[in-house]
């Protein structure tokens, strides 16, 4: 028996996406409108990584490349990302442009919900408000749209291809050329992203002209926006992006039963009583997965069979990664909202089916209306759920900007632990050439030392010398009492800070230093 074919009416389509796109994006502008949020850092969960992002595309704009003239341990696809952004940025200063680009990741958090029910527009009504709202309501989605992280970007371009690949009934070279390219583009953001990539290009077997040209589009995607990047300095591209990720030693090691909690956004690590929970869960999963797959009365499509194998391949691939964090369940929510989409789509197919058979129209119907219902109320009491996850993120945010602007003049050379606090101070951009282009220490850490902070005994001497070399050509020195650990220090190297520094402010959690005699100079 042939596929069920959906036809769904632009409407409904519209309608649906739009509720799934305004639903994630009102919870994303809910998080960014408390104290402090939209400008400010968010210790100690958040504040860092999106000044280390934003950071590496203004530094892009300005002609200093990762890998060649600063480390940085991930792809650089979101440079390119976030450049139109860092362009701007020099015309109305790095605070705003950063401010906008959190906003832009609120925006990109309701595109992936739209896109989440418009990839399963053929499998039904209830498959797209399914996947659509659950994606919207996924609560550690405020771990990753909390600050820039990548996990969004990733996840747009994702489903962007896997909507190109499954438009039509049959889709043309171009659509399937497309999808190649936007997941390929989207493993430039983060290589956790090869995996999904993988998936949809093996999807298209036996039909190998088709599997070809997807595969084609994926590697363009993916080599094409890496060759400004890494041909500078092939070596120190491959080491900082894979080996050194790689080497990485667990600073947050979960169970299996952890990072299930995590993955099905019901509670954080600490929430060990909800450990039993998630395991129901992933049973209960495996059991529908099971009848409706292998019991169901419509035969499965090709967009079926990728959104379960790529659901399975996304958590097996964060079930055995060493290190986990809670943005990281972003990456699979998408992949899991699609996977009860299809369920809930081919279940209510299957269910019409036997209802047509055997004339059972009221029951269905009152099957409907309970199904409708219950997920009202699921919704109303998920809400408190999910915006409480919202404002945890982003508690106890200040904004260091005007401190550190009022202490430090403007074109001054700034050296700090914390990028972010710069950007929002409007002091990253130096007026001169030759300020060290310090973005990441954590991923310095990780190219220098193969550990994690704060520094043990066995921190490299090099790598202490390398941090005074870059204090010693700055005129400024910014610290985070949170990420103060993070720059390597001994006796001396102390010493020697203390007689060239003189600390002229302290509050909303950083230190600022002047060097003696030089800056007020001027």
């Amino acid at each position: 028996m042939q596929p069920e074919k959906h036809e769904i009416g632009t409407g409904f389509t519209v309608a649906v996406c739009a509720i799934s796109a305004g639903l994630a994006l009102a919870l994303a502008l809910f998080t960014l409108a408390q104290p402090d949020a939209l400008f400010g850092v968010h210790p100690p969960f958040t504040g860092y990584d999106d000044g280390v992002y934003f950071g590496v595309a203004v530094r892009f704009v300005h002609g200093v490349l990762p890998y060649r003239d600063f480390v940085f341990v991930q792809p650089p696809g979101i440079a390119l990302v976030m450049s139109p952004l860092a362009l701007i940025s020099r015309a109305i200063g790095t605070r705003d442009g950063f401010a906008a680009a959190r906003l832009l990741t609120a925006v990109v958090v309701g595109a992936n919900a739209a896109l989440a029910a418009l990839v399963l527009r053929r499998r039904g009504r209830v498959a797209m408000a399914v996947a659509g709202l659950t994606l919207a309501l996924f609560p550690l989605t405020a771990a990753a749209a909390a600050q820039d992280e990548l996990e969004p970007y990733v996840i747009l371009f994702c489903l962007g291809g896997v909507a190109a690949a499954f438009a039509g009934r049959r889709p043309t070279s171009r659509q399937l050329l497309l999808a190649g390219l936007l997941v390929g583009f989207a493993t430039t953001i983060k290589l956790v992203a090869a995996v999904p990539a993988v998936v949809l290009v093996l999807c298209f077997l036996p039909d190998w002209r088709r599997m070809r040209t997807v595969a084609i589009g994926a590697v363009a995607g993916f080599v094409i926006p890496m060759l400004v990047f890494v041909l500078p300095a092939p070596s120190t591209a491959f080491h900082e992006m894979v080996t050194d990720q790689l080497g990485r030693k667990d600073s947050v090691t979960l169970s299996l039963t952890q990072r299930f909690v995590m993955l099905f956004g019901i509670g954080s690590p600490a929430n060990v009583s909800r450990s039993g929970v998630a395991e129901v869960l992933v049973v209960v999963l495996a059991l529908a997965v099971v009848l409706v797959y292998g019991l169901g009365i419509r035969r499965s499509s090709r967009l079926d069979w990728y959104v379960l194998a790529a659901a399975a391949a996304v958590l097996a691939e964060f079930d055995v990664s060493r290190e986990f964090f809670d943005h990281y369940a972003y990456l699979s929510a998408p992949f899991l909202a699609l996977l009860l989409g299809v369920l809930a789509g081919r279940a209510t197919a299957s269910a019409q089916a036997l209802a047509a058979r055997f004339g059972a129209r009221r029951p269905l119907i009152a099957l409907g209306a309970a199904a409708l219902l219950g997920a009202l109320v699921a919704i109303g009491f998920g809400l408190p759920h999910v915006t409480g996850y919202e404002t945890r993120y982003v508690s106890g945010s200040n904004d260091p900007g005007s401190q550190i602007a009022a202490a430090v003049p403007a074109g001054a050379c700034v050296v700090s632990d914390q990028v972010t606090t710069l950007l929002v101070a409007n002091r990253f951009d130096p007026a001169r050439q030759g300020c060290p282009p310090v973005i990441d220490p954590y991923g310095m850490f990780l190219v220098d030392d193969h550990d994690i902070p704060p520094p043990g005994s066995n921190v490299p001497p090099s790598f202490v010398r390398q941090w005074e070399s870059m204090f010693d050509g700055a005129d400024a020195v910014v610290l985070a009492w949170y990420y103060g650990s993070w720059v390597p220090t001994t006796k001396a190297s102390g010493n020697d800070f203390n007689a060239h520094q003189q600390e002229v402010s302290s509050a909303n959690s950083v230190n600022v230093y002047l060097r003696k005699g030089k800056v007020r100079a001027r």
